[in-house]
């Protein structure tokens, strides 16, 4: 009887022990494979997501109108569009090391079907149908999303797709990243067979321990409750890894979260800022539009005065009058010009000396200096280098001294002083003269200074308004100083010159 028990305890316990690390490696395993899966979905949500924020909405529709029908690209360096989109595409598939192509799709109307228009992979498949898309896809074609498991004509999948919205927030396109589903089952089969290995080691020695003991004396119930007591402990540590780990994945997501808050918040930024531009742009044309339509009108007006009265007193103060409006018609062109040089150009650093900056600009106008008695002098505390777009900033001083050439000799004895110093890596420059032609209301506004106008000439209000827009580009301030009448003074300063 005795015998009989100790077999059927040893038969329990071997059970038991069996069952518990079956369970454990199930328990372990499915474990595994749903962590695992939820990893793969939120590494290539973000991969998506991110992608479809840098990919230009409206360079994807004109790829389509150039290239309408299938097939109608065969190689990656056929169209530059297409060329830009697939490097764009092969740099996020190797730096995310994917093993499968990352690519665009665009759903057909007509065929009710998404079309594939742009791959990571090094052989196009342009506008080829999809032809069993999951109904996900279009589902949420506005939001995209994660798809679990699902099998197309090419296999079985886990995927996440974002939309690639335009300006107005419309989706013009979906795109997706995937991971075969049988490479991740065969990653999870191996960590399976690991976790056997691992459970027939510590089993096998346990049940031979087991069985020796029962054989020899079955008395010793305190060895085998605590035997039990480190098989438990062992299986709290391991649900408590599972927590650990599960507590790392929301950590990570909730990340991921904000970095695209982050991004979207950018993207908006960038947008308004855009949009700002343009307004500008356009009320500057506006106005332009207008400066130019009054010479144009009084050139009209003189040539028609002209046909009529032709008597060689009056001509040549005609000749005269079309010659002044012909010089405004002129300026504003030019000014016009100025400012898209301004906007669109590329700055380039270099280093200069600032004294022989302003004695070349001194040089270039020596002789209306000469001509009406001006005054000219230059300070600056020490020898001052710049390093900054030269061109820019020649513009920006001979603009301000040309304007004090021209509008400030009003004084009997006219003076112009430039002064620069330098502190830490901010340069402070000022032009100033005593002719006191500036409208004392524009000091807090320069930029206001082309719309409102000056005091003696239309034309300064364009020169004013170049230095405004060039100031800005080199990352700068201005601002009009007359609290001494009659002296005018502009006073700049530049960060990391």
């Amino acid at each position: 009887m005795k015998l009989k028990g100790r077999h059927r305890i040893l038969v329990i316990i071997f059970t038991f022990v069996v069952l518990l690390v079956v369970y454990f490696i199930v328990y372990q395993h499915y474990s595994f494979l749903e962590h695992a899966k939820n990893e793969v979905h939120q590494r290539l949500k973000a991969i998506s997501c991110t992608a479809s924020l840098q990919i230009d909405a409206e360079k994807l529709l004109q790829l389509q109108k150039e290239a309408p029908d299938r097939d109608d690209i065969l190689t990656n360096e056929q169209h530059p569009i297409y060329q830009e989109l697939h490097l764009f595409l092969k740099k996020i598939h190797l730096v995310n090391k994917l093993e499968s192509p990352i690519y665009i799709m665009v759903f057909n109307n007509s065929t009710e079907k998404f079309q594939f228009l742009a791959t990571s992979s090094d052989r196009p498949y342009y506008r080829h149908d999809y032809e069993l898309f999951p109904s996900e896809l279009l589902d949420n074609y506005e939001t995209g999303g994660v798809l679990d498991v699902y099998d197309d004509e090419n296999g079985s999948w886990l995927s996440a797709y974002a939309p690639v919205k335009d300006l107005n927030g419309n989706p013009v396109a979906l795109i997706q990243a995937d991971e075969r589903f049988d490479d991740f089952l065969d990653r999870a089969s191996d960590g399976l067979i690991n976790n056997v290995l691992i459970a027939l080691v510590i089993l096998v020695p346990s049940l031979l321990l087991l069985y020796s003991l029962v054989n020899k004396m079955l008395m010793n119930e305190e060895e085998s409750k605590q035997f039990l007591k480190e098989k438990n402990e062992e299986i709290r540590v391991q649900n408590e890894l599972i927590i650990q780990n599960s507590n790392r994945l929301e950590d990570a997501k909730r990340i991921i979260e904000v970095r695209n808050r982050d991004l979207d918040l950018q993207v908006r930024k960038r947008t308004h800022e855009l949009l700002k531009a343009n307004r500008d742009l356009e009320t500057f044309l506006y106005r332009s539009s207008h400066d130019v339509q009054g010479p144009l009108a009084t050139l009209k007006g003189l040539c028609y005065v002209a046909e009529k009265d032709m008597t060689t007193k009056n001509a040549a103060h005609f000749v005269q009058m079309m010659s002044q409006s012909t010089h405004k018609l002129s300026t504003v062109i030019n000014g016009i010009e100025e400012v898209y040089h301004i906007k669109t150009r590329n700055l380039r650093k270099e280093t200069f000396n600032l004294k022989a900056v302003i004695e070349k600009i001194k040089q270039d106008h020596l002789s209306d200096i000469t001509k009406s008695s001006i005054n000219f002098q230059f300070e600056q505390r020490d020898t001052i280098e710049l390093n900054t777009d030269i061109d820019m900033f020649i513009l920006v001083v001979n603009e301000l001294i040309e304007n004090a050439i021209q509008y400030g000799v009003t004084d009997a004895n006219p003076q112009i002083i430039v002064r620069a110093f330098k502190q830490g890596k901010i340069l402070h420059f000022s032009v100033s003269d005593n002719g006191g032609n500036i409208d004392v209301s524009m000091k807090n506004s320069i930029a206001k200074i082309f719309t409102k106008g000056v005091i003696t000439s239309m034309d300064q209000g364009f020169g004013l308004y170049v230095v405004y827009l060039a100031v800005k580009r080199l990352n700068g301030t201005i601002r009009l100083n007359t609290d001494n009448p009659p002296i005018t003074r502009f006073e700049l300063s530049f960060d990391n010159f």
